[in-house]
């Protein structure tokens, strides 16, 4: 009968591993793609997507409306009841799927009576939309189970790489890139829903279980929209008040710094669910334990990564991109100041305000760091350009995350963080100045890049490793036990 009434979520270990080894293969494929993207399409042709696929986003923003947290953290609250969940699922997918079709006719009006440029490059992108319609992620994520999800974009992206190298040949195939991305995302979505079976059962619906999930939408999307005016509005702004250019330089920088900072946030993703359904069940030390532990880690891996993005950018930048992109190695360390920022409000916000309801305190920050972006933009862009617009974001995600700590921190245990997590700032200086070094006495060649990222990891690895057993960490003691356990029984 239990079987029947609930459905058994996997460990948070083993939905970390799913994730993190996704975000892992999300890291490693742009480092094969991007140089030939770069090159092929040039700055020109980047800059055209980056601006297109910006606009696109807004569309996808409304179509989504805030559903992939509230999605999460409503399944994940009732799991344990088969029918319930079904019937949750299906009032929820379908508010989300006529708010997603309405986007599609919006969308149609906006390119036949407003885009001025790119119009069959826009049109292209309108699978995009199609897919969102079809994404269900949220559902598997509430249910703890990542690997479903998984499986499928590890699949979905190697099959990309593929048609990229095979398909985009000229600056011209920017409409090319945009349908291997989008028709890759769509028979994604479609692939998933043959899952869907062993989870759902057949339930009624009625018109009010499908509205009543509007207002609790809207109140998640209101910041998300606040969020991405300043994450999205910028490449959009470069490219009315600089060029199509600084806007290429300004996608390529940021989505370096991106790349690592999702191996972050896969454990924001991770205990989202399990937080929500700590917090509905009111396990409140049991919820700082998870917060306390995730936060440290998460904030000794931003502190190497910053570091590191910080070290190996002016060799990195020309190698990778091209010479066209030379400038991206002054962008990239000034942005990857971002990624401690967005670690903290990351946590904050996905293992604390979310699962705890406390949307306000979201709306708030993220609503202050759209107007201080909007602002900082109109000001800097037109004399910096793409330096401006990373200023901006730079200045934006530290209001941001003062804002979240403001909110939070008679709650949760802001200063036995700060105090164990401050002694990795020490060796992750150490290493951005050895890696600089490196750099700047040998010559700009991939060769360079793998040796400063190999002395650099293993140089921060030990230190870290070191400080963590001096502070007699109880999760690393426990983990380096285990793994010696297993070598013994091994030999």
């Amino acid at each position: 009968m239990q079987n029947q009434s609930s459905i058994k979520a996997d460990s948070v270990k083993k939905n970390f591993i799913y994730q993190s080894s996704y975000q892992i293969l999300s890291i490693i494929l742009p480092f094969i793609t991007a140089p030939y993207i770069s090159r092929v399409l040039g700055s020109v042709g980047t800059g055209i997507y980056s601006y297109v696929n910006s606009v696109m986003y807004f569309f996808l923003m409304v179509a989504n409306l805030g559903i992939s947290n509230y999605g999460n953290r409503e399944i994940a609250s009732c799991i344990n009841d088969k029918e319930r969940l079904s019937k949750r699922f299906l009032s929820i997918y379908l508010c989300h799927a006529i708010i997603s079709f309405g986007c599609v006719l919006a969308y149609l009006i906006y390119i036949f009576f407003f885009a001025k440029n790119y119009k069959d490059i826009f049109m292209w992108q309108i699978i995009q939309l199609f897919a969102t319609l079809l994404d269900i992620t949220w559902f598997f994520s509430g249910i703890q189970k990542f690997k479903i999800t998984v499986t499928r974009n590890f699949i979905i992206r190697i099959i990309s790489v593929f048609a990229i190298f095979i398909l985009i040949k000229k600056q011209s195939d920017v409409w090319k890139y945009i349908l291997i991305l989008s028709v890759g995302n769509l028979l994604g979505q479609v692939v998933v829903w043959t899952q869907m079976k062993q989870y759902i059962v057949s339930v009624p619906i009625s018109i009010k279980d499908i509205t009543k999930h509007i207002k609790p939408l809207l109140i998640l999307f209101v910041p998300i929209l606040a969020m991405s005016i300043y994450r999205y509005m910028d490449k959009v702004m470069i490219e009315g008040l600089s060029n199509i250019s600084e806007v290429g330089l300004y996608e390529n920088s940021e989505k370096i710094v991106a790349l690592p900072l999702s191996l972050i946030t896969t454990i924001g993703v991770v205990l989202l669910p399990k937080m929500s359904s700590i917090a509905s069940s009111g396990q409140s030390k049991e919820a700082s334990r998870y917060f306390n532990l995730s936060m440290k880690y998460s904030m000794i891996i931003a502190f190497g990564l910053t570091a590191g993005l910080m070290g190996i950018s002016p060799v990195f930048a020309p190698v990778f991109f091209g010479e066209d992109f030379r400038a991206c190695g002054n962008l990239i360390p000034l942005l990857s100041v971002t990624v401690l920022f967005l670690t903290i409000s990351n946590s904050i916000r996905s293992q604390y305000l979310i699962p705890n309801k406390m949307d306000k305190a979201f709306i708030v920050a993220a609503f202050s760091g759209a107007i201080v972006n909007l602002i900082i933009n109109i000001i800097l862009i037109p004399k910096y350009g793409a330096k401006g617009a990373v200023i901006a974001t730079i200045i934006t995600e530290l209001i941001v995350t003062i804002i979240h700590i403001l909110f939070t921190y008679k709650k949760l245990q802001f200063s036995i963080i700060l105090k164990t997590s401050m002694p990795f700032i020490a060796p992750a200086i150490v290493m951005m100045i050895c890696v600089r070094l490196l750099g700047n006495h040998l010559k700009e060649c991939i060769l360079t890049i793998v040796i400063q990222v190999l002395c650099g990891a293993i140089l921060y690895l030990l230190s870290t490793c070191i400080i963590l057993k001096l502070q007699k960490d109880t999760y690393y003691l426990s983990s380096f036990n285990a793994i010696k356990a297993k070598i013994r029984l091994n030999r």
